[in-house]
């Protein structure tokens, strides 16, 4: 390889070749353009090549102002970044507010021209009063005729040989609107001459001769603006008389003025482009001499490249990023691709010329020498862009990809001739040829030139001298220099083209990039140092070691990577390739030891944090203390920050007046508290919480913003960041709202997130298993290795029983294993009963079997661990381990068996076991972390040193040179290469240390005992050293402020290391808590999971930040905005809300799974004992639980668990499991299936928990329980507003109508205003989300204007699923199902499955049922004959006809002009939308993603008279000054396309709802009571309804199998059966008894 400025001109080579780089930065400053024919292609070929290495090169720039080449003086227009200015944008603060919405960078000289004084002054001439607000759209299509807003176009798009100056055309565009604002309809000859007028652009034209026969507007303007002008002149001195003639004449359809008139319906241009014409037809404005209409030439070509350019130029930043995604595909080694130069901040760059040199060659008609002129002077404006300098791309060059160049050349062998084709070649021919070399070098500069082929290629540069051999001139002494040079190129070019082999004396063999291909020594080198930066990770920028020493305040660092290069350097100046420059290097022993000890160094120490200078450290304290002394939603920061979720005092319990003898329902403090958890804070916490990572981030401001629309409820939190580097971030993040406490609005749909049962952040899940968890990730510890072999004492003893033959002892072998889970037992136990159940001395009995000992004697596990007894007392042996002389339970043992022995016994069994072989490896602690295992000593050394883990584990340690004596029952030894580590052994440092032995620490010195080098070697054993950078950033993050608390609550270290130390130590012995076992180790959370998710994705990003300031990459911290609330919707919890009954919403938000973030997600994972139900949660989770797969996965809480503060950790206090009653023990639904819990089978409950909950319909005729724990009474309090509707406050009913009810709520504070709320009473039409189709619902109230209602109080509620008309008050209780009477019988009729019911039965359980039709319409579509909300539609009835926009103007023009009669409407372009149903329009919805003004008239008009009715609502609600924080009202604005809009970009969506009556019917199901299930297979025809003898006149409405109750075994069925006959009968004969006539039927 070869950097091409090595190379010589001229010459052809086919050897690999590299792009120019700056040898002080290979990454920045050097630029290569790309001067290709089509648009991508050239870069396709460069990066395809084998013979061009771009490396280096991961920036693609497209410049989109296309303006800046047009306009020969290269007058920028800057253009926008990213994000748009949008409604959203403040208006200023002046009055009138004037917001300018578009590109910011576009409509900064708007704001300049159309100020508040103007409209002011606009206004005041015409004796009007300004409006509030004033909007301004800077667009690319100019819509003057709109009336809604301003458009104007930005300063780059506007005519300017039309209006002359740009503040004439704003002040033109801006009187139009004006005008039509203070006299809508006014009369359009006169608007536009007064626009004329005002803004003093008749003058322009009135004034000047030759201007006014240049007149480019439509000439019947001509007339009406000379006339006006006329006037205005004529009273410049009384203007009062011209003002009076506009008002006067301004409704007038047609003014006459003598022979002269104003007319309306005309346009501004002879045709009307204002709309659906692209503004270039007509902004181009070539102008036009009195003679004839011939172009007048602009000798600087700027008119021509307008003409030529302008057209196919990118229009905006939407634009340019579908395209930079369309190259990202193609080719996605391009990492950079930006809008804006400055975003590169210098990175290597290709600058793709390509669509520049496409426009030109399809539009230009330029051709033989004016287009020799006219495209050099192109190449010229696009090849010497001062901005590139500007930006510090100091190394330039030019590619110019010849495959791609013959692809448009067509084989045309003329191609060379400027005659018979313009391009680049054609060009620098003709220049060579005639010595125009002051022309190439004018645009090529210094510039390498690289005319790459596909098998070879050579480089020019135009501004040296082109060198022609003597040899060569002597051969053509008749011919010119010039033309000798002009041939040789196309010689040379023709060569590249065809392919033609070339020699190469670099390329010895035919393959390209052989090994023993020559390569300067300059590539040699930075080959070299790409592969050190690749092994150490660091980044070595300088490719040069005398760059390398202007480096300021060089660190040792850098001082390093000085001396690699130099290294490098003195070996590759005599090397021919790399292979050469290794031999160089091994043979130099000095310099091949020096730079292995460098490379280890950099692998050693990447930068572990920021170095922060004196004055930087002051600089992050004091940004710290004014960002926690700031305030953010009326807290101060510091306060939310140092406050932890204990510290909050427990909410004040719900108390509700129910109907029943049970007193628990006036203390419920379950819902309460998991509702007054408080996100902001975690929020807050987990923003904060970076300042204290290894590379501190502060937090200079932090501000939250609703920005909810219609569908999509959320709040955009603004974080900006300091680092300690002086670097600036700003992470922009959507963060859903929670509505009524409950659920989230996003996307267009109800979502859920169902409380997660989740673990202590440190706990002990099997007998070797330890779980870290927290926020970031989950590390599992677990103990590793062969049984018997979890310490020293274990091994020998074994060894020595299972070797020796000792006569007095006698040992009864047995594996034992499963009966140790059930106990508390060390690990030495427990190796010692995987191999005996009994050890026989001559005076004790040590026994395994611990189920065994028991049953032998009696044992006090208070005393210690039971191990055997005394042959002659039975008195029970213990073992019990003093914690400051920790000692091993096997070698307590070896001390008590051989106390028993004496004589040569004894000597031989001390003898036997002393002598034992130590194995070289005992189990040890592993980490699974980051897909590794990984040894947890190893871990902890990399991140901290051994001395301090050892420290911190309370290890007694020392180091000697030379091997101690040591006892090693009590001490053991790890060998380095020059010293010995003596450490005292337990349990735990045992674990820890054994994991050391797996490493071969003889290879290093005793000083590397801290050193991470040392660590990074052993990680290539278990998973390779990249794992360093993963296992970092877990130090950094693995503790998160929600952790940090939790572990203060339990009592737990709250320090990584100590984490990991203290995981270590649970697993000396054999406890763990079981997956069932719920108290004291769990807690129960559920928006507590937006955090944790929050701080995952922050995380996430912080890591990748830290890792690259450690290897010198500059990747920034930054999130997607909307990343979080991607991460929400796809977690495998979070589920769309039902709301096909208030039981399912209640019980959606109860519902309990361990599954979450960071929980345990995998369902193979959950076996039988995980999904059991275990005593532990009685009194926090109820029986039922999901079906079939969810089994014992999905749960449901209790109505009122035992649980304890707003991080929901669950009781330890068994004593409260005595305490059964409904609420504290059963779920929701089961407290509204009386008996089945204890009744029923447990299948059949979980599955009619399934049935009840889930599936069940609100039905025309539904009933309440009568048989009740007065739970469907408490239900409406304890779910959201949208069944039943609770006043936030004390207050008073202000306003009733059909539509909404006002409460008003008194004053907080004395001489305060009062405060509003707004309930909507209006029939909605609501997504049932987790089923995906639609219902009804309708608040009603009964109560009256003046009524005072009480904080909590419900005011409002859905009839069909509360009622009340059961109970002994006025309180609403849930309608469970229809109230009828069945047989309970065998018949033919009722059979197993199968049910009969009569016809009023199949009547009162009828549903209306809602069917969506969406349509997405484009914005010009014309729209006709549409429905109207509440109109009978029968199946097959019209809804609305639609036609179609087109591209053609004529044709879109006559569909909009078609007369709306459906008789005339043609069918050309028509689809007609019918009804699939009978039944009526519910409601029309009506979504759009473009202005009013943008929609054709039809679409205009519906959209109008749709959003008006929501308008006259919100107005109501602006009268009381309610803010609708929740979104009850639908948007009246244009929405982003996103969610249900996604599709509907530029358009609108049309959703009609129709209801449909459904009748119960043949195939339907209903249940019996619960989880007895009835297919209906007929109907009892009317009058033939059975009945009993008893009461003749009440009808059976169906018959139940009996065999069916007994085959499913649900007896609760008969019980509740039972009870209810016996109260309706009870009611009915105290009626009789008082006289009170009523209804046999209880369904007529």
């Amino acid at each position: 390889m070869y950097f091409l400025d090595e190379l010589q001109d001229m010459k052809l080579y086919r050897r690999r070749v590299l792009l120019p780089i700056d040898d002080k930065d290979k990454n920045h400053g050097s630029l290569a353009y790309i001067l290709s024919p089509k648009q991508v292609d050239g870069l396709l070929d460069i990066m395809n090549s084998n013979i061009l290495i771009p490396r280096y090169f991961r920036g693609y720039y497209m410049e989109r102002a296309v303006m800046y080449y047009i306009n020969h003086e290269n007058e920028f227009e800057e253009f926008p970044e990213e994000e748009l200015i949008t409604e959203t944008s403040l208006y200023n603060e002046s009055n009138p507010k004037v917001s300018v919405t578009g590109w910011s960078s576009q409509n900064k000289e708007i704001k300049s021209i159309l100020t508040s004084n103007f409209f002011n002054n606009a206004f005041e001439k015409f004796d009007e009063k300004t409006p509030d607000k004033i909007k301004i759209k800077c667009e690319d299509n100019w819509n003057y005729k709109s009336t809604s807003y301003i458009s104007v176009l930005p300063k780059s798009y506007y005519n300017e040989s039309h209006f002359f100056k740009y503040d004439i055309y704003c002040s033109f565009t801006a009187w139009l609107w004006i005008m039509q604002n203070i006299y809508p309809g006014m009369n359009d000859s006169l608007c536009l001459s007064v626009a004329f007028c005002e803004s003093g652009l008749a003058e322009k034209y009135c004034t000047d001769k030759k201007t006014w026969l240049g007149w480019p507007f439509n000439k019947d303007l001509k007339e009406p603006v000379a006339l006006l002008y006329g006037l205005k002149v004529k009273y410049k001195n009384n203007e009062g008389r011209y003002i009076n003639y506009i008002k006067d004449n301004a409704s007038k359809e047609t003014i006459l003025q003598g022979d002269k008139s104003f007319r309306s319906n005309v346009n501004l241009y002879y045709v009307d482009r204002s709309a659906d014409i692209p503004l270039y037809d007509f902004r181009e404005g070539a102008q036009i001499s009195s003679n004839a209409g011939i172009i007048l030439e602009d000798k600087s070509y700027n008119t021509q490249f307008k003409r030529i350019l302008f057209k196919d130029r990118i229009r905006n930043n939407k634009e340019l990023t579908n395209f930079y995604q369309s190259v990202k595909q193609k080719c996605p080694q391009m990492k950079y691709m930006f809008n804006k130069l400055d975003k590169y901040k210098g990175f290597n760059l290709f600058v793709d010329l390509g669509s520049y040199n496409q426009s030109y060659l399809i539009n230009s008609r330029f051709s033989k020498k004016r287009g020799y002129d006219a495209y050099t002077e192109l190449l010229s404006r696009l090849l010497n862009d001062p901005r590139y300098k500007n930006a510090g791309y100091s190394k330039e060059c030019i590619i110019i990809p010849i495959e791609t160049w013959k692809s448009v050349l067509n084989d045309n062998k003329s191609f060379h001739l400027i005659n018979e084709s313009i391009n680049i070649f054609s060009c620098i021919y003709y220049a060579l040829l005639y010595k125009d070399t002051q022309k190439l070098q004018s645009i090529f500069g210094n510039k390498d030139v690289l005319f790459l082929g596909g098998n070879s290629y050579f480089k020019i540069n135009f501004s040296k001298k082109i060198e022609v051999s003597e040899d060569i001139t002597s051969k053509n002494k008749k011919v010119d220099e010039n033309t000798i040079k002009a041939n040789m190129f196309l010689r040379m070019l023709n060569k590249v083209m065809s392919n033609t082999f070339v020699e190469d004396d670099a390329v010895q063999t035919n393959n390209i990039g052989d090994e023993k291909e020559k390569s300067s020594p300059k590539a040699i080198k930075m080959t070299l140092i790409d592969k050190i930066e690749d092994i150490t990770k660091s980044d070595i920028p300088a490719i040069s070691s005398d760059a390398l020493l202007v480096v300021k305040n060089a660190t040792t660092e850098d001082k390093k990577k000085m001396e690699i290069v130099k290294t490098i350097e003195k070996n590759v100046a005599t090397s021919n390739n790399e292979e050469d420059a290794l031999k160089s290097i091994d043979n130099n022993e000095e310099d091949s030891e020096r730079l292995k000890e460098l490379i280890s160094d950099l692998q050693t120490s990447p930068d572990k944090g920021s170095d922060i200078s004196g004055a930087r450290a002051s600089r992050m304290l004091k940004l710290e203390k004014d960002f926690l002394d700031s305030e953010f939603e009326g807290k101060k920061i510091s306060d939310i920050v140092n406050t932890s979720a204990d510290d909050i005092p427990a909410p004040d319990p719900i108390s509700l007046d129910i109907d029943s003898v049970n007193p628990e329902w006036k203390n419920l403090t379950f819902a309460k508290t998991i509702e007054s958890y408080d996100l902001d804070s975690d929020i807050v916490k987990i923003f904060q919480c970076f300042a204290n990572k290894s590379n501190p981030l502060i937090v200079r401001k932090l501000k939250k913003e609703d920005n909810s629309t219609t569908g999509n409820l959320i709040e955009t939190y603004t974080c900006k960041y300091e680092s300690a580097r002086g670097e600036r971030f700003t992470i922009k993040v959507d963060i859903p709202r929670i509505i009524d406490n409950k659920y989230m609005m996003l996307r267009g749909n109800r979502w859920n997130i169902p409380i997660q049962l989740f673990l202590m952040p440190i706990i002990k899940t099997a007998e070797d298993a330890v779980q870290i968890i927290s926020c970031y990730k989950k590390i599992f510890i677990r103990r590793f290795g062969s049984t018997g072999k979890s310490n020293v004492a274990a091994d020998k003893l074994l060894k020595t029983l299972n070797k020796g033959d000792f006569k007095s002892i006698k040992l009864t072998t047995g594996q034992n294993t499963k009966i140790c889970s059930k106990y508390e037992l060390p690990v030495d136990y427990i190796d010692i009963a995987s191999n005996y159940s009994k050890i026989e001395t001559p005076n004790n009995v040590y026994m395994f079997n611990q189920d065994a000992l028991r049953k032998e004697i009696k044992v006090d596990d208070t005393k210690g661990l039971c191990i055997g007894y005394s042959k002659k007392s039975k008195e029970p042996i213990y073992f019990v381990s003093n914690p400051n002389e920790p000692i091993f339970l096997a070698y307590d043992l070896y001390f008590r068996i051989s106390a028993d022995l004496s004589g040569k016994e004894k000597e031989d069994f001390d003898k036997t076991f002393q002598n034992a072989a130590t194995s070289v490896r005992y189990t040890y602690s592993r980490a699974s972390v980051l897909d590794s295992q990984i040894p947890l000593v190893v871990i902890c050394g990399l991140g901290f040193g051994l001395e301090e883990t050892m420290r911190k584990a309370k290890i007694k340690y020392s180091f000697s040179s030379s091997k101690p004596k040591y006892d090693p029952l009590t001490y053991d030894v790890i060998k380095f290469k020059d010293a010995w580590l003596l450490y005292k052994i337990s349990y735990s440092s045992s674990l820890l240390m054994n994991g050391l032995k797996q490493c071969n620490t003889e290879d290093y010195s005793m000083t590397m005992v801290n050193s991470r080098l040392m660590y990074l070697d052993f990680l290539e054993m278990f998973g390779g050293r990249i794992k360093a950078d993963g296992l970092d950033n877990f130090a950094d993050c693995m503790v998160d402020p929600i952790t940090s608390e939790v572990l203060s609550h339990y009592k737990l270290p709250k320090d990584y290391l100590n984490i990991l130390l203290y995981g270590n130590s649970l697993l000396s012995d054999n406890k763990f808590v079981k997956h069932g076992d719920i108290r004291s180790t769990r807690r129960l959370r559920k928006m507590e999971q937006i955090a944790h998710l929050l701080y995952e994705t922050l995380s996430s990003a912080y890591g990748a930040y830290s890792t690259g300031i450690k290897h010198g990459k500059n990747i920034g911290f930054s999130i997607k905005q909307s990343a979080l609330i991607d991460r929400i919707l796809v977690m495998n919890t979070t589920e769309n809300q039902s709301i096909l009954n208030p039981i399912g919403e209640y019980e959606s938000y109860f519902a309990v799974s361990p599954k979450g973030p960071t929980g345990m997600n995998e369902d193979r994972a959950y076996s039988l004992d995980k999904r059991s139900f275990d005593d532990s949660m009685v009194n926090v989770l109820s029986a039922s639980t999901g079906f079939a797969g969810n089994v014992g996965i999905s749960r449901q809480a209790t109505i009122d668990p035992d649980i304890e503060g707003t991080r929901g950790y669950i009781y330890n206090d068994p004593s409260k499991n005595e305490e059964i009653n409904s609420v504290k023990s059963l779920c929701m639904t089961e407290s509204l299936t009386p008996f089945a819990s204890t009744r029923d089978d447990p299948m059949r409950l979980a599955m009619g928990f399934g049935q009840t909950s889930k599936h069940s319909m609100r039905v025309e005729k539904s009933d309440p329980l009568l048989i009740t724990s007065g739970a469907d009474e408490a239900l409406p309090y304890l779910i959201s507003n949208t069944f039943a509707y609770k006043t936030k406050e004390d207050g008073i009913v202000k306003e009733v109508t059909d539509d909404h009810m006002i409460i008003e709520h008194p004053a907080k504070e004395k001489g305060g205003k009062p405060t509003y709320e707004y309930v909507n009473l209006q029939e909605e039409v609501q997504k049932n989300s987790s089923s995906g189709f639609f219902i009804t619902l309708k608040l009603d109230t009964d109560l009256k204007v003046g009524k005072k209602v009480k904080s909590g109080d419900i005011v409002a509620y859905d009839k069909k699923a509360f009622s009340s008309e059961m109970g002994a008050d006025d309180n609403i209780a849930y309608n469970i199902g229809t109230l009828a009477k069945y047989a309970i019988l065998n018949t033919d009729e009722g059979y197993e499955d199968s049910a009969i019911i009569s016809d009023a039965l199949s009547e009162g359980m009828a549903s209306n049922i809602v069917k969506e039709v969406s349509l997405i319409l484009d914005k010009n579509t014309n729209v006709f004959n549409m429905c109207k909300k509440g109109q009978a539609v029968n199946e097959g009835d019209t809804l609305l006809v639609i036609q179609n926009s087109y591209d053609e103007e004529d044709l879109t023009t006559i569909l909009r002009n078609l007369s709306v009669d459906s008789d005339n409407v043609t069918e050309l372009g028509r689809k007609t939308i019918k009804s699939e149903v009978t039944g009526w329009v519910q409601d029309i919805v009506i979504d759009r993603t473009v202005e009013l003004d943008e929609l054709s008239p039809s679409l205009k008009k519906i959209v109008k008279d749709y959003e008006s009715g929501i308008n006259k609502r919100k107005q109501t609600m602006k009268q009381y000054g309610i803010e609708d924080t929740n979104k009850i009202l639908r948007d009246t604005k244009a929405l982003p396309a996103i969610g249900s809009l996604k599709n509907a970009a530029d358009g609108i969506r049309i959703t009609i709802y129709l209801k449909y009556h459904d009748k119960f019917s043949t195939g339907d199901k209903l249940i019996y009571g619960t989880a007895v299930k009835g297919v209906c297979k007929d109907i009892f025809p009317k009058g033939e309804e059975p009945y009993s003898e008893y009461r003749k006149d009440e009808k059976i409405h169906a018959l139940l199998s009996i065999g069916s109750i007994n085959a499913r075994m649900v007896t609760s069925v008969l019980i509740t059966t039972g009870i209810n006959k016996f109260l309706i009968e009870l009611s009915r004969k105290c009626k009789d008894m008082a006289g009170i006539p009523y209804d046999d039927n209880l369904i007529s």
